[in-house]
């Protein structure tokens, strides 16, 4: 795929601008759920606080997302646009971030392209990472762990123990990563040898070495044997475990839960139909965008894809990525596309590999035709995207339209009166008051209003018993919102 570098540049420029567009119209139209108390529980106003940030947890323990959305606060306010902006920066940073690992890897410039395209327009998973505000734990999780693995496998040993570690602050999935890396050290160990030895032959018979992407700190060469070397990998990766023992020890001292200490839907099981149903789901949603994308090149260019031995390793090293990075999830009885974000990025390289094959065995009209359609079809499909992304954005459109109803109508709240927000259950659960506000309606009134409103919804919303949650005093004053005509009216208030 050794496109002119003009070409190369236009495409990559259409390629950026429809990822952009994709998302760009859905993200920050408002906060929800999560979102509030992201915001409640991240802010800084001294410098001591950004230190702080170290030690505190809201369950998880995620203080570099915590970081970004301290960051957003001081910038932004309550102003929710400029927080949808950085979710929007950082998946472009991760598309960035995997065309260089690919090019890291080997594969040339346009495969390593498409690689970082095709996980950035994957329509499972990466849409709700955007839109939804606090789905930038898997964007930062994902865009550290890439870093990581490009560092290692340029060898850079303390930078990918560096970015490991911004991972494993990111989100718990990445607790993975130095093993995942691991394997990756020992299958790239016999490529380095591989190399070694082509070199002493082509010293003896007079020949120059081909001139092939650096590995390891080292020139490698295709080859065709897979192999795996555990001397290889401890010497590459065992600085990896400095990080991990790290985010071990300020984890514990954090009081976040762990895996016995979780609510019951994060506690790991082992029901085989359970087990079995979330990898077919998440297989689903991690690769199947992915291998259309390869079916369909092959199909224009009319070849069955055969890489070279360089392509066959990353195919193999893609694999090596997805389940690695699903190792966790998978046995979750809860489930969430954003679990996919991180192991579509194994489908992605191991995609690139494979356009990387179907290229090489292209005429040149279907090479043509390969560009063509590579880059008007995301434009193609933009109403797909977008009409995949109003269910995320429609809880955050709900939430900032009711809140302003309240900041209109409920601002001479006393402070000693409960207010009490009415929800209508014959409404589609999407356009639910929980759908809007999750379990945190009291933290986003009291943003909204800025000072703290005893406040609940009536009937409360599922599992607000696990959350922790208390009915107020039925005896206390309280003012009443009601959902009506998708608008909250205040309705009543009564000493």
């Amino acid at each position: 795929m050794n496109s002119p570098r003009r070409l190369l540049v236009v495409a990559a420029l259409l390629l950026l601008v429809a990822v952009s567009l994709a998302y760009l119209p859905h993200v920050g139209r408002g906060f929800k759920q999560d979102d509030f108390g992201w915001i409640a529980s991240s802010r800084v106003r001294h410098a001591a606080d950004w230190a702080a940030l170290l030690g505190r947890n809201a369950g998880f323990y995620r203080p570099v997302v915590a970081a970004t959305f301290a960051l957003d606060e001081l910038a932004f306010g309550m102003r929710p646009l400029g927080y949808g902006l950085t979710n929007l920066a950082v998946l472009l940073a991760c598309l960035v971030a995997i065309t260089g690992l690919a090019r890291a890897l080997g594969l040339p410039p346009g495969a390593s392209l498409a690689a970082g395209a095709i996980w950035a327009l994957n329509f499972q998973g990466i849409n709700m990472a955007v839109v939804w505000l606090s789905g930038r734990t898997a964007l930062l999780l994902v865009l550290f762990a890439v870093l990581a693995a490009r560092a290692l496998v340029r060898g850079r040993t303390i930078a990918a123990a560096a970015f490991t570690l911004l991972a494993l602050l990111s989100k718990e999935e990445a607790v993975m990563l130095p093993l995942l890396l691991f394997a990756w050290a020992g299958l790239l160990a016999r490529e380095k040898r591989g190399h070694q030895e082509s070199g002493v032959r082509n010293q003896e018979s007079g020949a120059q070495s081909p001139e092939p992407r650096p590995t390891f700190g080292h020139r490698t060469s295709d080859v065709g044997r897979l192999g795996f070397s555990v001397r290889a990998a401890i010497r590459a990766t065992w600085p990896l475990a400095v990080p991990l023992g790290l985010y071990a020890v300020l984890r514990y001292a954090s009081g976040a839960f762990g895996p016995f200490s979780a609510p019951s839907y994060y506690r790991f099981t082992l029901a085989p139909l359970k087990v079995a149903d979330n990898v077919l789901k998440y297989l689903d949603f991690a690769a199947t965008w992915p291998v259309l994308v390869v079916v369909l090149a092959a199909g224009l260019a009319a070849v069955i894809p055969r890489p070279s031995p360089r392509e066959r390793r990353i195919v193999v090293l893609g694999f090596v990525w997805l389940i690695a990075s699903y190792a966790i999830t998978v046995f979750l009885p809860i489930r969430s596309p954003l679990y996919a974000c991180f192991p579509a990025v194994g489908a992605a390289l191991a995609a690139g590999a494979l356009l990387g094959g179907v290229w090489a065995r292209a005429t040149t009209a279907a090479r043509s035709r390969l560009v063509v359609v590579g880059l008007v079809l995301p434009f193609l499909l933009l109403p797909v995207y977008w009409s995949r992304n109003v269910r995320h954005a429609k809880g955050a459109l709900l939430s900032a339209h009711w809140l302003n109803d309240l900041k209109t109508s409920g601002d001479d709240i006393p402070g000693d009166h409960v207010l009490v927000l009415v929800d209508d259950r014959q409404l589609d659960p999407t356009e639910q008051l929980p759908a809007a506000f999750g379990m945190l309606f009291e933290i986003a009134v009291r943003d909204t209003l800025g000072r703290p409103v005893r406040t609940w919804i009536e009937p409360p919303p599922n599992g607000w018993q696990t959350a922790g949650l208390q009915r107020p005093d039925a005896a206390a004053p309280k003012v009443v919102f009601a959902l009506k005509n998708g608008h909250l009216v205040r309705i009543l208030s009564k000493q």
